[in-house]
């Protein structure tokens, strides 16, 4: 069983997605920022990326990347978060926050913390490339730093995939990594 399919009937937006793209997706995310759970899944073609969004603003399309992700939430709303792999060898992954015209809005690049492989520091950046604010620190923790719902957390520790948690340094966020 794939794990989209996995926890398919765990949140509303993984239920409606179609069997396809959950057969393709390959990482969730459960995200928890300043109260409101959200699912974020990452899956590895262009194309499965099309299907649960539409129309994939150009900056996602000409990425260089093995992975696409996607906050479920997030679509069709006037804040799309769409992220990509660095080619960057010090940068994890790039975000991208569109309008629902697919305008950017603003990037954010997740630089690598070479000291401890367990952080990392965002860089946040308005649609013009103006600073908005730096080195905003996420770390990798344990299960004590999730913020959002326990049944969450149980349902991603009894599955038979690898989790991992992290939270934010300076903001109620926190997240479960399942790969």
């Amino acid at each position: 069983m794939s794990l989209g399919v996995y926890f398919s009937s765990y949140h509303p937006s993984l239920t409606a997605l179609s069997p396809s793209v959950l057969d393709n997706v390959k990482q969730v995310i459960l995200s928890y920022r300043d109260g409101v759970e959200s699912v974020c899944v990452i899956v590895p073609t262009l194309d499965t990326l099309t299907e649960i969004v539409g129309t994939v603003p150009s900056e996602v399309q000409e990425a260089v990347t093995l992975r696409y992700f996607v906050d479920l939430s997030s679509v069709g709303t006037d804040k799309l978060r769409l992220y990509v792999d660095s080619p960057d060898p010090a940068v994890s992954i790039i975000g991208f926050y569109f309008d629902s015209n697919n305008a950017l809005v603003e990037k954010k690049i997740y630089k690598k913390v070479h000291e401890d492989i367990k952080a990392i520091c965002i860089d946040r950046y308005n649609a013009l490339g103006d600073l908005i604010s730096a080195d905003e620190p996420e770390y990798q923790s344990d299960r004590t730093s999730w913020l959002g719902n326990t049944e969450w957390a149980d349902l991603a520790e009894a599955s038979p995939y690898e989790v991992r948690y992290l939270f934010k340094g300076a903001k109620p966020q926190s997240y479960i990594y399942i790969q």
